[in-house]
């Protein structure tokens, strides 16, 4: 559950935000068509579809069941909002969980809750998945894979990072493994090399491998700053 305590050591100013917690999951989509209508909002974030239950489930017994109602909810909803969207350049940010179908015998048995209104009504999606991290304690290796794209032809792109509980992704150890992915960065054992910006050519940078890097990065800020001008020039190279 997202607290105040955890937003505030992510370096995330809890000022600009406000927190919710509806009872139903139509009080919670009525919330994001207001707030959204504001035009004071910029990300709404639905935390999470799977954990949604609609008020006649909030009403049923154990031994009673019900069918589809959370996705006809959510195909309903999700008109308005896609429209509220665009209309007050707002984010709409529903997390999902993977779940599995029974019975599947071949292709990919894995589904998410809430029916296809939101596969059919997003405009990106990401597959997100996480593992222990190698290289630091305390943290996962975040892998995030594009699945559905409308706005870029970044279809299927992976993209991995290091994750700390608790305090979010490092800036530093972010540059240095996208340095290393576009060839600015050689790890050579534990020995570390980059391109110099300036000269182009290659410099012996620091030992230790990526936390030494990033200790080196830390102690030098300068370099860190060239290195990070050389990754955006390279994007605006790509751009055009």
């Amino acid at each position: 559950t997202t607290g105040l305590d955890l937003v505030q050591s992510m370096g995330l100013d809890a000022k600009r935000m406000i927190f919710c917690y509806p009872d139903t999951a139509e009080e919670a989509l009525q919330l994001c068509q207001d707030l959204g209508k504001t035009g004071k909002i910029g990300v709404i974030v639905f935390d999470s579809i799977d954990a949604a239950q609609s008020e006649k489930d909030t009403k049923r017994l154990m031994n009673e069941t019900g069918v589809g109602d959370l996705p006809r909810l959510l195909s309903k909803a999700l008109r308005s909002i896609s429209k509220i969207s665009v209309d007050n350049e707002c984010l709409f940010l529903f997390i999902n969980q993977v779940r599995i179908n029974i019975g599947v015998m071949y292709g990919n048995p894995e589904t998410t809750s809430g029916g296809n209104a939101i596969p059919f009504y997003s405009s990106v999606r990401l597959r997100v998945s996480s593992k222990p991290s190698k290289t630091l304690d305390g943290a996962i290796t975040m892998k995030v894979k594009i699945v559905k794209n409308k706005v870029a032809p970044a279809l299927n792109k992976v993209a991995e990072f290091d994750f700390i509980c608790g305090k979010g992704t490092d800036p530093y150890l972010d540059i240095i493994t996208h340095a290393k992915d576009i060839g600015l960065i050689r790890f050579a054992g534990s020995a570390v090399k980059w391109f110099n910006p300036e000269t182009g050519e290659e410099e012996s940078l620091c030992m230790g491998g990526k936390l030494g890097a990033k200790q080196h990065f830390i102690d030098h800020d300068d370099q860190y700053l060239k290195l990070h001008d050389a990754i955006l020039n390279i994007g605006k190279e790509d751009d055009s």
